[in-house]
């Protein structure tokens, strides 16, 4: 199991290193401000670094293979990374990520009622409807707020 691990590790990008590198940098800044500041804010925050773009940002055709490659590489930073960061912080990463590369995608929050009156929270990202990192597993059992 280890060495299948160190393997895949092996097989990264530099462009993947990079993001991970950049998201074990910005995951604990997503949430120390989310935690001060509050989710709206933050997202707020993170839309202003967002370059306006006069070119056309229509979808092209590797852009889904491109956000799939960038979530893996939060997904790694966020779960195996110094900081474990839960969905809400890898989604708001992620989804500042594509933004910034002119990648049109959306933020998805869910909620779900648990058995004994309790309450669950989903975050995620989808490109053209299409889910992107693990949360295609079970994101169909929230509803989308």
């Amino acid at each position: 199991m280890l060495k299948n691990r160190l393997r895949q590790l092996a097989e990264l990008s530099l462009l993947q290193w990079w993001i991970i590198l950049v998201a074990i940098f910005t995951l604990p800044m997503i949430a120390l401000s989310l935690k001060l500041s509050g989710f709206k804010q933050t997202k707020n925050r993170m839309s202003r670094l967002i370059p306006n773009r006069t070119d056309d940002i229509s979808a092209r055709e590797d852009d889904l293979s491109r956000a799939q490659f960038i979530s893996r590489a939060v997904a790694i930073a966020g779960n195996h990374g110094v900081y474990h960061a839960n969905c809400l912080k890898q989604s708001l990463l992620l989804w500042w990520l594509l933004a910034r590369r002119g990648i049109p995608c959306e933020l998805k929050l869910g909620t779900q009622k648990l058995p004994q009156e309790t309450f669950s929270a989903h975050a995620w990202v989808e490109y053209k409807g299409e889910t992107l990192g693990d949360s295609s597993r079970f994101q169909h059992q929230f509803l989308v707020s």
